[in-house]
């Protein structure tokens, strides 16, 4: 005998990160680029709302941040990490 979980867990989280990136995706802050002579970097500040979707123990993968409402052109890597006043910050 064999039975279908039709509300698992993991389809409950997804659609609760999918409402909370539409709810809060404008929110997202991005600061003026700045580069040195080999870098162009800028500053990306999440909402407290979506922080909780980022890996805690790397950093994100392209499609794990755009996947969270990031947008930015080809070729940006996410390299740092950092709380500012509460409010982790992509870089």
């Amino acid at each position: 005998m064999t039975t279908k979980r039709t509300n698992t867990s993991a389809s409950v989280n997804a659609e609760q990160k999918r409402r909370d990136i539409e709810k809060y995706h404008e929110q997202i802050f991005y600061s003026a680029r700045y580069s040195d002579d080999f870098w162009e970097y800028r500053h990306v500040i999440l909402p407290k709302q979506l922080v909780k979707y980022l890996p805690t123990d790397r950093l994100a993968l392209e499609e794990e941040w755009r996947g969270l409402g990031i947008r930015q052109s080809p070729g940006w890597e996410h390299y740092m990490r950092h709380d500012n006043l509460g409010h982790p910050s992509l870089v």
